[in-house]
């Protein structure tokens, strides 16, 4: 066929939507201007602006980042927005984007993740952030009822102080629909109390995935995820530990028992990282708890916790990260070894710390899974440059 026997209005729609899917957000708005035929799948296909990244991450592409907001943003399903915080125009487009979906009749929007990619300002409070989730969350003006679809909200890499008002919204406004929402970020004074927490699970009993601060959660917010009876069960509780878990008390054996009775299927990660006061670690690691994911990334001597998680999670532990300073005897390796060998679900292992090199041709030996998985971190000695993790390492927390 020629080139004047070609006519690009012939190519089928469902074909298209496939050319489309495979081109970048820029290159789908060039591609638009083909034809009449790519134009009208440029606006219409749901399939295609389904799922939507803003990255204002660089300055200088901020203009291009917000093109065709207007055009595509009602086809918008799934949220995701990444911003560079120390730029203050960045920060600014993306609170724009949330205040553009907030001003929209009708809230299609079913999954929102936002993140923090950099160090944020010093003393940034991220005030414009609450406001503009606020009134996201919130019912539109003028209107009494709101039909929710929101069923996801991540703002663990949010790194700001979220406003209570906030979550107090969310829970009033999407109780029938959202089912998970994780809140365990980064700042450096947790802000959401056990009091707010027990507002959220009284309310929203589709909630099945919660990520929160040790500091977010007691006795009475376990209490409030297992009432009614016949709420869902909850399927993964995130809990990460920081500087303020030393002021509060922790989870009563008895509320974990009630817990893992009402939601037999529960897999919980435990997070510890380097703020957190060493003493609270062994006191949050509880017998009764499922725990499938361990994070100590305390950075201090970690032999006493090891050994609490092969008594205690020998039989859930499938995850572990290691964060310690250099050893100078064989204990961590004999109880990383010990690790391999009694925790029978274990298939990813990071150690951020020189390991011996028996030590570690015998935990490959006892868990060929890692190798099959390339899903460990484990050095015997020292590089220059960061350590480059396994291919599954990713910090949930």
């Amino acid at each position: 066929m020629t080139n004047s026997e070609l006519n690009w209005n012939d190519i089928p729609l469902d074909v298209l939507e496939i050319i489309f899917t495979n081109l970048s957000q820029g290159d789908r708005f060039r591609a638009s201007l083909v034809s009449k035929n790519w134009c009208y799948v440029f606006n219409n296909s749901t399939d295609l602006w389904k799922n939507f990244r803003f990255s204002f991450l660089d300055e200088d592409k901020l203009e291009n980042q917000l093109k065709g907001l207007e055009v595509v943003g009602r086809l918008i399903r799934n949220l995701h927005i990444d911003v560079q915080p120390k730029v203050a125009a960045c920060r600014e487009s993306a609170v724009n984007v949330i205040n553009y979906f907030a001003q929209q009749g009708k809230r299609q929007i079913r999954v929102l993740r936002i993140r923090f990619l950099g160090n944020n300002p010093l003393l940034y409070s991220g005030n414009e952030f609450n406001r503009a989730l606020l009134n996201y969350f919130s019912l539109p003006k003028n209107v009494e009822k709101m039909q929710s679809h929101l069923r996801e909200v991540d703002l663990s890499k949010l790194n700001i102080n979220i406003d209570g008002e906030l979550l107090t919204a969310l829970s009033k406004n999407h109780s029938n629909t959202l089912q998970k929402l994780y809140i365990h970020n980064c700042v450096l004074v947790e802000t959401i109390t056990p009091d707010h927490m027990k507002i959220v699970a009284s309310r929203c009993h589709q909630l099945t995935h919660l990520g929160l601060h040790g500091y977010s959660i007691d006795d009475d917010v376990v209490s409030a995820l297992i009432s009614p009876a016949d709420r869902k069960k909850l399927e993964r509780l995130i809990i990460f530990c920081r500087r303020d878990q030393k002021y509060v008390d922790r989870i009563s054996s008895t509320a974990w028992a009630s817990l893992v009775a009402h939601s037999p299927n529960l897999r919980v990660c435990l997070g510890f990282d380097n703020t957190c006061p060493l003493d609270a670690v062994a006191k949050v690691m509880r017998p009764e708890i499922p725990v499938s994911e361990l994070f100590l990334e305390t950075y201090t001597d970690l032999i006493k916790e090891i050994r609490l998680a092969i008594k205690h999670y020998k039989n859930t532990l499938t995850k572990i990260s290691i964060c310690c300073p250099p050893q100078h005897d064989d204990a961590l390796d004999v109880e990383l070894v010990n690790l391999a060998t009694n925790c029978t679900l274990l298939s990813s292992l990071h150690v951020f710390c020189v390991v011996s090199r028996c030590a570690i041709e015998e935990i490959l030996r006892l868990k060929p899974i890692l190798v099959e998985r390339k899903s460990y971190t484990l050095e015997y000695s020292t590089k220059p440059g960061p350590w480059e993790p396994g291919n599954d390492y990713t910090l949930t927390l």
